[in-house]
């Protein structure tokens, strides 16, 4: 069964999440750019890449590779295409991650409004297949009903809407605590239309007893990389 993703595109995403009154694309290239410089890796991972989300703030000097993951192939070769300073160390993989994979490791793995189109149990599984260092993601909260905003292209999107799950903040970070990931890093973003983006960063831990208890996770992390953030 096709993906709705395949239907819609890159020219139409771009220009609503671009918007002045969404502001969506601005608010992530920031968040990714703020994620590279916390977490420094030679190899990262971007699922729902689209035409290159994020890849701006990627120096070629830095990493030794980078992992672009979108569902559109069309969207796949915009980046291929927007950003040939990567191109030496850049992999494009097609892959639908409802579904097994076969992904490479990663340092750090960014996955940003994407898990609303996975759902929480897919993506987890996906972790466990890949096992990133760093795992960082976004979620939307909103009080509107719809997890698109309205917008001249909104029509465009209607197809989504089969995939779409809301994402509860408390739920992830359980099922990703049973997958070995600690939280690490708070931050809620406000959006023009009164949308928030919330960034979730998380750590990959040791194989120790205590680290089943989420408090102590915590704890740990809070001595590792400085105390968890709300915003």
């Amino acid at each position: 069964m096709p993906n709705p993703w395949e239907e819609i595109p890159l020219e139409v995403y771009e220009a609503h999440m671009s918007l002045p009154g969404v502001a969506q694309l601005q608010a992530l290239e920031r968040l990714t750019e703020a994620r590279l410089a916390a977490y420094p890796a030679r190899t990262v991972m971007i699922w729902g890449v689209a035409g290159g989300t994020g890849f701006a703030a990627i120096d070629p000097a830095e990493v030794d590779h980078v992992t672009g993951v979108d569902v559109n192939a069309a969207y796949l070769e915009s980046c291929r295409s927007r950003y040939p300073a990567l191109a030496d160390r850049l992999t494009l993989l097609r892959a639908d991650l409802r579904f097994p994979a076969e992904l490479p490791r990663a340092g750090l793995l960014i996955a940003d409004l994407f898990i609303e189109y996975i759902g929480i149990g897919a993506f987890c599984s996906r972790i466990r297949e890949c096992l990133p260092d760093t795992l960082c993601c976004v979620i939307q909260r909103s009080a509107e009903e719809a997890f698109v905003s309205p917008s001249p292209y909104a029509e465009s999107f209607a197809g989504i809407g089969a995939l779409h799950t809301d994402i509860e903040e408390g739920e992830l970070t359980v099922a990703l605590l049973g997958s070995g990931y600690g939280p690490l890093y708070r931050e809620e973003v406000r959006l023009p239309n009164g949308k928030r983006l919330v960034r979730l960063d998380y750590t990959r831990m040791p194989d120790e007893p205590d680290f089943a208890e989420p408090r102590k996770i915590r704890n740990r992390a809070r001595a590792r990389k400085g105390p968890i953030q709300g915003g």
